[in-house]
């Protein structure tokens, strides 16, 4: 089954699992996110070890690593002091233009039957990591302009990849801690219409629903640890499931979610898996 298809609501027997820290550390090797062949070949045995209905692309893993492999980038992004002039120089950076594509191109083409996801952090978020690499740690400081600015150069960024096969956009919560409230997503509105204009389905990661959101800047489905009613829910299961806690009851729209845990013993992880896919 398609991500897209659970989301449309037919019956979801896939599960989505989030297994990157895992395998990486069972393999003792990170994803070399720098080699698209290697990219594909480590999410090949990933999938071999667990069958993922959803393949993620870490986005700010990629933005990390592309960062420390350009030291002239790094430079080009110090040169103004805008909080958000770190992120609109990285984004507009053509080597990583070209790289994502071809990430999820290539592994879209490689895992026929799979979704590909990308995850990225929110906007502000993925701003700060830029103005962190470009400014030896120092944090930015933030206004809602600079967060709408920070939105218009991701989306700008998503639009390369326009024929990449993506299936799914997700957009994590702000690094400060702060609920999800109806004004910021507002904010995401241009991801939101990129989104909608490649048809990707939108998720937007929440540890609560806003009530007061209107429905034209709604996602397509929330991530968050239950199910949200009349919506499409990718609903996280909670950690104590790989402990021998329940899973949650699997929504009537969307999919479950298991992030597995990094340092989870693989027999255990093997067994938990057979709970939710059996």
């Amino acid at each position: 089954m398609t991500l897209a298809a659970a989301l449309a609501g037919e019956r979801a027997d896939a599960v989505w699992f989030a297994y990157t820290d895992y395998v990486t550390e069972l393999l003792g090797e990170p994803v070399p996110w720098l080699d698209v062949d290697g990219v594909v070949a480590w999410h090949r045995r990933a999938t071999g070890l667990i069958d993922s209905a959803v393949v993620e692309v870490d986005g700010a893993a990629v933005l990390a690593t592309w960062i420390g492999a350009h030291p002239d980038l790094v430079s080009e992004m110090a040169e103004r002091t805008r909080p958000t002039a770190p992120l609109r120089t990285l984004f507009a950076d053509e080597g990583l233009r070209v790289l994502l594509a071809d990430l999820v191109g290539s592994l879209k083409s490689a895992l026929g039957g799979r979704s590909v996801a990308l995850v990225l952090g929110a906007p502000e978020s993925m701003a700060a990591l830029a103005y962190r690499s470009a400014f030896d740690g120092v944090e930015p400081e933030w206004d809602e302009d600079d967060v709408d600015s920070a939105a218009v150069y991701t989306a700008d960024l998503l639009r390369t990849l326009s024929e990449s096969g993506l299936d799914a956009l997700v957009i994590g919560e702000s690094d400060s801690g702060e609920p999800l409230t109806a004004d910021r997503v507002e904010l995401y509105g241009p991801i939101h219409n990129v989104a909608a204009h490649y048809r990707w389905a939108f998720g937007l990661v929440a540890r609560s629903v806003p009530a007061d959101l209107p429905a034209s800047r709604a996602p397509r489905f929330w991530v968050t640890g239950r199910e949200v009613d009349g919506v499409a829910t990718a609903v996280l299961i909670d950690e104590g499931f790989w402990d021998g806690d329940p899973p949650a009851e699997r929504p009537a729209r969307g999919v479950l979610l298991a992030r597995v845990p990094a340092r989870a013993q693989p027999e255990r992880v093997l067994e938990r898996v057979r709970v939710l896919t059996a």
